[in-house]
């Protein structure tokens, strides 16, 4: 078959159509379907939440390099500044186990998350 006057692709569907084939019809949506979290969070942001936290600092100690130690390591602290209006400094606490996590399981980097904590 000719790729003239198919463009994208969306020309396929009446060359199927024509060779006997029923349309299909689209799925329907049901209640409990999965729903990817990052959809279910959607304008449900709290900035101080355990999840949210966790999650940007890791990640953030997941980038952490020599190279790029001054600027990972300012984010982190401003994350682990935001305990300062916390009575129990629940945040403070989690990126400094965070830190811990990573020094332990990363041997190689001990210094990196030294100067890290001496920061």
């Amino acid at each position: 078959m000719s790729q003239q006057g198919r463009g994208s692709g969306f020309g396929v569907a009446p060359t199927i159509l024509a060779a006997g084939f029923t349309p299909v019809v689209p799925l329907k949506l049901s209640a409990n379907r999965w729903v990817p979290a990052s959809m279910t969070r959607k304008g449900q942001h709290d900035v101080n939440s355990p999840e949210l936290v966790g999650r940007k600092v890791r990640a953030l100690l997941n980038k952490l390099t020599t190279e790029k130690f001054v600027s990972i390591s300012d984010q982190i602290i401003h994350w682990a500044n935001k305990s300062v209006n916390e009575k129990n400094g629940q945040t403070l606490i989690q990126v400094v186990e965070l830190a811990f996590e990573h020094a332990t399981d990363e041997p190689a980097w001990t210094e990196m998350y030294a100067r890290l904590c001496r920061k």
